[in-house]
Formats: C-alpha cells, sequence, structure tokens
C-alpha cells in the first residue's frame, strides 16, 4: 500500500473562494493510521475509524488520480444534529467519501470543486450536512 501524507483544509463558510483553504493542522505522517489522526478532530473515534476504512476502500481511486507533482483532494460528507444537546454537544456520523479533484495545489482544486454543480447525499430531518476536506500528497 502505498504511503500518503494527509492534511485537513478548513473552508471559511463567509469567504469560500477567496484565498483558500487554510491549514487546520500540520503534515500528521504517512499511512491509513495518520488518517485516522488526521480526522480525529471531526468528532470520536468511531467516525475516525469509519472515515479510515471508507480511505482504504476509496485508495484505489485516489492512487490512480494522484499527480505527480499535488495530490488528490477527497470530500468526507458527515452529518451532524441541528442543534447541540443539554452538554452543548453535536453528534456527528458519516455520510460518504470521494475524490472531490486532484492536482499541484489545494486551493485550485477546493475553488473548482465548490464552484461546479454536483448532486450531493443529504442528511435527514434534525440533521445537516457539513463536507470536510482532506488534502492527500504522496509521503515521499
Amino acid at each position: 500500500m502505498p504511503k500518503y501524507k494527509f492534511h485537513t483544509l478548513q473552508v471559511n463558510p463567509k469567504k469560500p473562494f477567496v484565498g483558500g483553504p487554510s491549514a487546520r493542522g500540520q503534515t500528521l505522517g504517512a499511512g491509513v493510521e495518520a488518517l485516522h489522526a488526521a480526522v480525529s478532530w471531526l468528532g470520536g473515534l468511531g467516525l475516525a475509524w469509519r472515515i479510515s476504512q471508507e480511505f482504504k476502500r476509496l485508495e484505489p481511486q485516489v492512487q490512480k488520480a494522484m499527480p505527480r507533482d499535488g495530490g488528490v483532494l477527497v470530500c468526507i460528507g458527515v452529518k451532524e444534529w441541528e442543534h447541540h444537546d443539554a452538554a452543548g454537544a453535536k453528534a456527528r456520523m458519516f455520510l460518504n467519501m470521494h475524490i472531490a479533484g486532484a492536482g499541484k495545489r489545494p486551493d485550485q482544486i477546493l475553488d473548482r470543486y465548490l464552484k461546479q454543480p454536483r448532486i450531493v447525499q443529504g442528511a435527514p430531518r434534525g440533521w445537516v450536512r457539513k463536507d470536510e476536506f482532506i488534502w492527500v500528497t504522496p509521503a515521499d
């Protein structure tokens, strides 16, 4: 299995196309274990485990899309409660994962992805869909 570096990206919902994404974290190492660490901030070990499992399924497509110079942008769809509970927490669950694009710069790929029309799996009543993005690059 190829080794990768994973970078979490954050989109500013008020200015999604100005300046592109900002780094939420630093490179967290290589391999699927690093993906698990990179996405654990999404909310709980169960969600991080599910994302790691889904990335293993998606990995052949990521490998095929990986450019010589650059990376692959992966979109992770999660659903979260519209309202927090009495303790202020919001439940989060996995919806889906897909390749959003590939190229040299994550801000350009993300900008292009956010501007294009697409059909995505929605969240059920009482939940809202949130998209999170991981920039995957070779570990070399």
